[in-house]
């Protein structure tokens, strides 16, 4: 069976790791089944996972008992909740939580298999090294990239089933005491009588933290709260170090557009809702806490747009974007035409039946973004790893834009600190081609390497373009100014542009770090 995961391969290694030098408070092996003769109210859980952000689920500890509480959703909004009664193996159900609580959601824990519904629920087990729990997956494998679940799949290990309705029809022998993790709205409804349920549903939640609290649901599940907690104090200290070490120092603040064209009846661009960073972190989208974290201001329409969901046209584009310094496209569909200098997109309907005839293209030279080759895509490995993993990677997102809008100059002291990026690609560079993970042994391990030799660099001091063997062989002094600065850079066949150095020169400049501020197997600071 499977059993690694992306958090290690990659260098921030998993939250079990954490328990092999630390003393544990747990006075029971909680991943053993207790004695059945054990009083039910004796305190087994020494250590209990404390949520600050999240609003959606409520996890409460009584005794061998845990009680998990989940807000359920559909499109509409909120629809009730799940509340699920979380039982130490070993222990048997009184008559009273028997009427209490459904079948499906009297769950033995720890949870010894799972069924996941919707690849955004991968990270949240990697992180615990617990893929090797998933015995099924429901869904289109299309939209999987964890090549650690791929292979599990492809030897076997996992079933998969194109639907719920697919999984119902499982033979009833494989599955015994699995737990169905769905991610999507509502509870399925074609699900077998008494199968054990539970709703993971993350992106409800508004702020960062929030999202990543949801750890605490899988540490729930696998009685892992200690190693969730030490985690959560982890990430804090992290999104700390990133508001001290990665922030802007300008004095004005960055402005930040982040749109991209929906091609959902007819084209238009996706932005944020007006006033959609007003408000405190609880009640602003992710990206609103991201960016303002990170010195930035992320703009928002001053208007309602004319498309659907109140998308904008083109010319409401221009409006809104007209200001911003950087532009974050959180899609796959970025397209500019070179010749004519336009970002493409946008076939809107003028009246019944017509297309306009003459399209208002948002002119290149419109923005400082364009002039300045400012826009970045989510595309880094792909859009699909971005749907599957950045819910449960938002500390990363945070660093990626925290680097871009510090233009990568990150030092602590005299050092360069430095981060590449894990989510965001810069559309302009030829060499930031999407690169999904194809190998579960270090899939996300991100190799420091150099640029080919495709590409040269304007040494400012001589005058001359030089390579990055060059900049190795510098001494301290000169290699520091020259990996600190932008510089123009030639590319064979591409245009020639003002690049960071430490980014092309990624070794000789040391720009190795996976992220500056967060290491999934450090121990919190006191």
């Amino acid at each position: 069976m499977l059993v690694v995961s992306r958090a290690l391969v990659s260098g921030s290694a998993v939250a079990l790791m954490l328990g092999a030098t630390a003393v544990s408070a747990q006075p029971y092996d909680l991943q053993q089944c207790v004695d059945p003769d054990l009083d039910l109210t004796t305190d087994i859980f020494a250590t209990k996972f404390k949520k600050k952000f999240s609003r959606n689920w409520k996890l409460t500890y009584k005794g061998t008992r845990k009680v998990l509480q989940i807000d359920k959703f559909n499109y509409a909004g909120k629809t009730g909740k799940q509340t699920h009664l979380l039982y130490q193996c070993g222990t048997s159900i009184s008559k009273k939580e028997q009427n209490k609580y459904k079948p499906k959601f009297r769950i033995p824990v720890p949870v010894q298999a799972v069924v996941v519904h919707t690849a955004s629920i991968l990270p949240y087990l990697e992180h615990f090294n617990l893929l090797d729990k998933i015995t099924g997956y429901i869904g289109n494998l299309e939209y999987v990239v964890s090549p650690c679940l791929l292979e599990a799949i492809e030897n076997f290990d996992v079933m998969t089933y194109d639907d719920v309705e697919d999984y119902r029809n499982r033979p009833e022998d494989h599955t015994e005491g699995e737990v169905v993790l769905d991610g999507t709205y509502g509870e399925p409804e074609t699900l077998p009588a008494g199968q054990k349920l539970l709703s993971f549903v993350p992106y409800h939640e508004k702020h960062p933290h929030a999202l990543w609290e949801w750890h605490g649901v899988i540490a729930a599940l696998f009685n892992l709260d200690e190693k969730a907690q030490k985690q959560e104090a982890v990430l804090q200290n992290a999104y700390k170090c990133s508001k001290r070490l990665l922030k802007a120092k300008k004095a004005a603040k960055t402005k930040v557009a982040w749109a991209y064209v929906s091609n959902y009846d007819g084209q238009y661009w996706d932005v944020p809702p007006q006033n959609a960073c007003a408000g405190t972190p609880m009640n602003k989208p992710y990206y609103c806490s991201l960016i303002e974290l990170c010195g930035g201001e992320l703009l928002t329409p001053t208007v309602e747009g004319s498309g659907n969901f109140n998308n904008l046209n083109n010319a409401e584009f221009i409006d809104y974007a007209k200001d911003a310094d950087y532009l974050f496209f959180p899609g796959d569909n970025w397209a500019f035409d070179t010749e004519t200098k336009r970002i493409l997109g946008s076939d809107w309907k003028e009246g019944e039946g017509e297309f306009e005839e003459s399209r208002q293209y948002v002119e290149f030279d419109d923005f400082k973004f364009m002039k300045n080759n400012q826009v970045y895509d989510v595309q880094a490995t792909g859009l699909a790893d971005w749907f599957e993993s950045k819910n449960g990677e938002l500390e990363q997102l945070g660093a990626d834009i925290c680097a871009v809008l510090t233009e990568h100059k990150q030092y602590k002291g005299q050092k360069f600190l430095g981060h590449k990026r894990r989510f965001l690609r810069n559309v302009f560079y030829t060499d930031e081609v999407p690169k999904p993970p194809t190998k579960c042994e270090g899939a996300y391990r991100k190799t420091c390497v150099d640029a080919p030799a495709s590409f040269t660099l304007l040494d400012k001091t001589t005058k001359k373009y030089i390579n990055c063997r060059k900049v190795m062989k510098m001494n301290t002094k000169k290699k520091k100014k020259i990996c600190m600065s932008s510089t123009l850079v030639k590319v064979k066949n591409g245009p020639t542009m003002q690049r960071r150095v430490a980014n092309l020169c990624e070794a000789s400049c040391g720009l190795c770090g996976d992220n500056v501020c967060f290491k999934w197997d450090e121990e919190p600071e006191n």
